[in-house]
């Protein structure tokens, strides 16, 4: 019995190679880049731009990996620099539910403000409090907790704004980072607290870290005996975007057991073949930012009793650069086909 399959294809910042070929039948005619996204039709031919469901009603979609092999023919020549192709599950036009695209959008951070009205005037050696609680602490929520102590030396809350955001940050352990406004000597003080970007204990993030990406979600309280009207808000709420480098990565580690067949992410020394996502700035332009374009579909398998035949879920799952002139060669084949299927999808437009 199957579950939801999601497949996986990660294109580079490039544009469509100009005698773009697979060569299935001909290794030695091949010519297709590392990173290259290209849609095949019922033969794993190349499918033309207009190209419909009546004549292909299943395609695939294809992509140049980095890894490279060598052949001697039938005739004897060696043939070398054959460029590894990874290719979808069928996708049957009958058999597809959703068709869509997602733009690029950056993630955003977690934000609190603990806002001190003109009420609010702190008494000198009163003792002042502020504890940040976790949240994203999957195992137990809200269990791991920062508190953070001052005596008051002022009577003013822009004093006390700029205490606790130099205690916050000089906490090692802090998954925060505070800032402020207001001036030393006057009142309306406003600290802000802003979850940190993971990791957050200094090591870079990288396309090979063990940990997924995940955000600081938390709460915080201000506690004293001695004080006014103040408020605590959360001004921002966390988004995890769509379409970072971060995000990629994680879906590229869960399809390799699919599409790789990489079942190891436990036990040391871990093997996998390099990851096709990339970070850091690639030709000059800041690599992680994919648009998305997502298919689910579903697979006609015949079931483990023979009885009868079902379908079982499956989602294909293409990431391009933004940036990447080869989405519009992608979408200019992939949307008449997706409108011509049963359920006339509408075309996907990512610029």
């Amino acid at each position: 019995m199957l579950n939801r399959v999601n497949k996986v294809f990660i294109g580079k910042q490039i544009a469509r190679t100009s005698s773009l070929s697979l060569a299935v039948t001909s290794p030695g005619s091949q010519n297709i880049a590392q990173g290259e996204i290209v849609v095949l039709d019922q033969n794993k031919n190349i499918l033309s731009a207009g190209a419909t469901i009546s004549e292909t009603p299943i395609i695939y979609i294809a992509e140049g990996l980095p890894d490279t092999y060598s052949i001697v023919n039938t005739a004897g020549t060696s043939i070398t620099g054959i460029r590894k192709i990874l290719y979808s599950d069928p996708i049957r036009g009958m058999y597809i539910r959703n068709y869509e695209g997602r733009a690029y959008s950056a993630s955003t951070e977690e934000v609190v403000t603990i806002t001190m009205t003109t009420n609010f005037t702190p008494v000198v050696g009163a003792l002042y409090k502020i504890r940040v609680i976790y949240t994203d602490t999957f195992e137990k929520p809200g269990q791991v907790t920062s508190t953070y102590y001052y005596n008051a030396l002022t009577a003013y809350t822009g004093d006390l704004v700029i205490a606790f955001a130099a205690l916050i940050n000089a906490d090692p352990n802090a998954r925060v980072i505070a800032t402020y406004t207001g001036t030393s000597g006057n009142q309306n003080g406003v600290l802000i607290l802003t979850g940190k970007v993971l990791p957050y204990n200094g090591v870079t993030d990288s396309v090979n870290s063990i940990d997924i990406y995940q955000q600081v979600n938390f709460k915080a309280t201000l506690y004293s005996n001695n004080y006014g009207t103040s408020t605590v808000a959360i001004t921002t709420r966390p988004t995890p975007g769509q379409g970072i480098w971060q995000r990629v990565r994680d879906d590229e580690k869960l399809s390799m057991a699919n599409q790789r067949g990489v079942t190891n992410f436990i036990w040391f020394p871990i093997i996998t073949p390099p990851f096709r996502t990339q970070d850091g700035v690639v030709n000059g332009t800041v690599a992680g930012t994919y648009n998305t374009i997502i298919i689910e579909h579903e697979a006609d398998v015949l079931t483990s009793d023979n009885q009868y035949r079902k379908q079982q879920p499956q989602t294909t799952t293409i990431y391009m650069f933004t940036s990447a002139s080869q989405v519009q060669d992608v979408l200019d084949v992939l949307n008449p086909w997706m409108a011509s299927t049963p359920n006339a999808f509408d075309s996907v437009n990512l610029f």
